[in-house]
């Protein structure tokens, strides 16, 4: 549900030229080979039909341990992040990454 949410954010900032990263393989295969997961079927149609609209925009599988920003600001605020103001955690994340 995370991924389908910033497929409709990026959608609405017309932002064409995204590559978005998970670290559920489950989920990245689905996607790429178009495999439907009879518990999130709904949510796969909808990645499917946004990704159509976004054109140069893709799917990676990233390790957790390689995708700690974006849990610690999950932890912290969810999508609703502040970039403005971020913790002192996550300024030492994004200077680590």
């Amino acid at each position: 549900m995370a991924l389908r949410e910033a497929l409709f954010i990026a959608k609405n900032l017309q932002m064409n030229k995204i590559l978005f990263d998970t670290d559920c393989l489950n989920l990245i295969q689905a996607i790429k080979s178009k495999v439907s997961i009879p518990d999130i079927d709904a949510v796969l149609e909808d990645i499917w039909e946004i990704h159509k609209e976004l054109s140069e925009s893709g799917f990676i599988w990233v390790p957790r341990a390689c995708n700690s920003l974006a849990h610690e600001v999950d932890a912290a605020v969810g999508l609703a992040a502040s970039w403005s103001n971020p913790s002192m955690s996550i300024q030492n994340l994004i200077r680590m990454e």
